[in-house]
Parts: structure tokens; C-alpha cells; sequence
């Protein structure tokens, strides 16, 4: 890690969150009052490591994985944010109105196999790392404030007004049918036929949870290739027709 977590909440009391309980626990945290059982210091870190969660570990500190369980979605997501469109963009202000214009993608159906095999091979990192409590994103899109409870449970939290949370005006945009925003849907589904795992996540219409994929050792011989092709793409080629944006990726 390139800064430590005192770093991090100290560059953190420089801005405080906005509206009900949740912006006052802030507050005195960054005064150095932490009597209050809510006001708890959170790091978040974007990308996991064994050893930074054995270094949490020595603190401490509570743990808990975030990720998501649909990993060939996330793999979609992570790739199309190279086409730099704001109609496909995975989240939104509500009320904020588009041009009326619509997006389409078409994905390197290898270049989407590639990610979604990194991204199990992460998971499984995590999970045989032995950390106790691990959330999907699912978990959160079904039933956010539910699953908000349950966390701040789970770090002994008590007295945030989660039900604040339902004013959010963060909407997500993008459809659970990938259908929807692929062009060359059965040619990735092609691409995916011996991952039978992940073909069913590339199939799914809906937000729910899935088991991990496991790979086998042939499956990650092919991860190990994939490295290579994950590292170089970043092509992309954009055009119009009609009011529709199509955004070619790798």
C-alpha cells in the first residue's frame, strides 16, 4: 500500500458527508470524539491482498470482503469504462436527464473471457484467505438497507439512520440482461461454452446471488495466457447511428 489507513482518515476529515446521522458520526471522528459506538473509523481498499489483510489482522481491525458474485457482469463493467460514455456509465445521479441517445457494446468475446477468469481467480483468492465475512453486491442491489444492517451489526455499529440511505440519488443504469447492451451476445456465448460457470452468470437476467466459479487446472493455464491480453487491450472504436452509440472494446 502506498499510504497508511491514518493517512487515509485524515485525508478523509477534509470533506464531510452530507445530511443526517451519518455526516455527525463523521464529524466527531474528525474531532476526536469517538465516545459514540457509531463513530467508527472505515478504510476502504479497492484492491485486495493477502497481505494487507494479514496486516489488518495484527490491528484488530474488523475485516469484511466486498464483491460481486456475478463476476461476468463486473468483467462487462469493467471493460466497457474504457468507451468513456456517460449513457453506459454503471451508475448515475437520479433526475439527471440523457440526450435521448442510447449505447450498444461489442466486446472481444476472448478479451471478456480473460477478465471474467482473472476476476474468479481473485475471488477464490479471498475466499482461501480464511476472512470471516464476505458481502456480494447482489446482496446489496436485492435488499440495500436490509444488508446494510447487517454489516453495521457486524462491526458492533449502532445509531446510523440507515433509512437515510433510501434518499441516495445514486441510480444504477445498466440493464441486468446483457442481452440488452451486447451486439454479439451468441458470440460470446460461443466464447464461454466449456465455462459452464460463467456461461450461466453471462445468461442470467436478473440480480441474484451466484456461487464462486472454480477453476480447474486447464482453465488456469488459460489465465495464464489471458495476462498478456488483460495488460494490452484499451482499443476502442466508436460510432453512431440513429441516436445509437456502438463502442467496440479490444
Amino acid at each position: 500500500m502506498n499510504s497508511s489507513f491514518s493517512s487515509v482518515f485524515d485525508t478523509g476529515c477534509g470533506c464531510y458527508t452530507d445530511g443526517h446521522a451519518v455526516g455527525s458520526v463523521k464529524r466527531r471522528y474528525c474531532a476526536g470524539d469517538c465516545s459514540h459506538k457509531a463513530c467508527r473509523a472505515v478504510g476502504v481498499v479497492a484492491d485486495f491482498s493477502e497481505q494487507m489483510l494479514r496486516s489488518l489482522e495484527v490491528t484488530g481491525a474488523t475485516t469484511v470482503g466486498l464483491h460481486r458474485s456475478n463476476i461476468v457482469k463486473q468483467a462487462v463493467s469493467i471493460l466497457k469504462e474504457k468507451c468513456h460514455i456517460p449513457v453506459i456509465k454503471n451508475h448515475l445521479i437520479r433526475n439527471v436527464k440523457d440526450n435521448g441517445t442510447s449505447a450498444k457494446l461489442y466486446i472481444n468475446p476472448t478479451l471478456l473471457l480473460c477478465q471474467s477468469l482473472s476476476l474468479a481467480n481473485g475471488v477464490h483468492v479471498m475466499r482461501q484467505t480464511g476472512m470471516r465475512h464476505i458481502f456480494d453486491y447482489e446482496t446489496f442491489q436485492i435488499d440495500g438497507v436490509g444488508a446494510l444492517r447487517m454489516l453495521l451489526k457486524l462491526v458492533d455499529a449502532s445509531g446510523v439512520n440507515v433509512a437515510a440511505l433510501q434518499n441516495s440519488r445514486m441510480r444504477k443504469t445498466l440493464p441486468d440482461q446483457l442481452g440488452q447492451l451486447l451486439v454479439n451476445l451468441e458470440e460470446i456465448q460461443q466464447e464461454f461454452g466449456e465455462y459452464p460457470c460463467l456461461r450461466e452468470m453471462l445468461d442470467d437476467t436478473k440480480s441474484k446471488s451466484h456461487a464462486s466459479c472454480k477453476l480447474n487446472s486447464s482453465q488456469a493455464h488459460v489465465l495464464a495466457r489471458c495476462n498478456h491480453m488483460l495488460e494490452a487491450y484499451g482499443s476502442t472504436n466508436l460510432s453512431t447511428s440513429n441516436g445509437t452509440t456502438r463502442c467496440s472494446i479490444g
